[in-house]
């Protein structure tokens, strides 16, 4: 049976904004190995003194078909002006150029479920905005970004402004695995056996804040400083106490997210999955049903050390025997 999928790429123009991110390069990876595209056009940034606006119009000119707009800021901690600028307006650029564009046949916007946080439920719909995103592109525009930023940091909640410009991905959900399993199939498989690592990884999750903090200083910043200032008696520089600076940090950011639940709806998921016919069920695969949590983790960590840590895999099994060890150790101090 001929795949609908690779029908309707063929011989088509597709433009690209975030092809050197995560998501982008998969994108790439994907229309090039599946499909017959004609060109990909990949915006990343300034070249030879053609403004972006100008870049992109360019490209509309050369009959592009498909947008793929994946170019956002990631940062869960970025500022107002930053998050607008970047995530809305940027959007909205590309919506305005493609109104003259004759030969569109698609446009696909990536964004994130967790923009609607306010909803307990969230369903395959279009939300209305709180506030209309042109209006508050043009109070960013137009107000000193000192103001707007103490304006944004009145609250610890992040809808106060982040609805439209949150991001925010998590990949034990969609493994069906609460976190806690998933955390704990990583810490004793010994897929976490990384060269630099020095103990067993663990996850704690309790409900009151007032045990949080006894245990976050007993377990994070003393263990740090202890450890800290062997390396410091040894001659070498302290670390412990930046990483978990650091965390703290991360932990801070993402609190209202791990403090939450949502239910997300997915109807139109299972539907399209229903029309794939078997040939492209196989070759576009989204099925996350089929993915073997133990298998991933596997993947996903060899992958980690070998090109992003860029350890050298032959003495992997080393690095494992030692984390072993660490289990073992664990075993007896924490009676885990």
């Amino acid at each position: 049976m001929a795949s609908k999928i690779k029908e309707f790429y063929e011989n088509k123009n597709v433009l690209l904004t975030g092809g050197t991110g995560y998501l982008g390069k998969l994108i790439i990876e994907k229309l090039l190995r599946t499909t017959n595209v004609k060109t990909i056009f990949l915006i990343v940034r300034s070249k030879q003194d053609i403004a972006f606006h100008k870049r992109i119009s360019k490209m509309f000119e050369e009959q592009v078909n498909i947008v793929f707009h994946c170019g956002a800021s990631l940062n869960m901690d970025s500022n107002l002006v930053e998050a607008v600028m970047t995530n809305i307006n940027g959007t909205a650029a590309i919506l305005d150029l493609m109104k003259g564009a004759e030969s569109m046949d698609a446009f696909v916007l990536v964004s994130t479920a967790y923009s609607n946080c306010l909803n307990n439920v969230v369903d395959e719909i279009f939300y209305e905005p709180p506030i209309d995103p042109k209006l508050l592109i043009r109070i960013v525009e137009d107000m000193k970004p000192d103001l707007l930023n103490i304006m944004s940091n009145g609250s610890n909640n992040p809808v106060n402004y982040k609805p439209l410009v949150m991001n925010f991905s998590g990949n034990s959900s969609s493994l069906y695995m609460s976190i806690k399993d998933y955390t704990s199939l990583a810490a004793n498989s010994g897929y976490l056996a990384f060269k630099k690592t020095i103990w067993k990884p663990m996850l704690i999750i309790i409900e009151s804040e007032i045990k949080f903090l006894v245990l976050k200083c007993l377990l994070h910043t003393l263990p740090a400083y202890l450890f800290d200032l062997m390396f410091m008696i040894i001659g070498r520089k302290p670390k412990l106490s930046i990483v978990y600076k650091k965390l703290d940090k991360v932990m801070g950011v993402l609190h209202y997210f791990l403090v939450r639940e949502w239910i997300i709806k997915n109807e139109n998921v299972k539907a399209l999955w229903e029309k794939l016919t078997p040939n492209d069920r196989i070759t576009y695969n989204f099925d996350v049903r089929s993915v073997q949590a133990e298998t991933y983790l596997r993947s996903l960590m060899d992958g980690l050390k070998k090109y992003t840590l860029k350890e050298d895999m032959s003495k992997a099994e080393s690095h494992k025997a030692r984390y072993e060890r660490y289990m073992f150790c664990d075993l007896i101090l924490l009676c885990d």
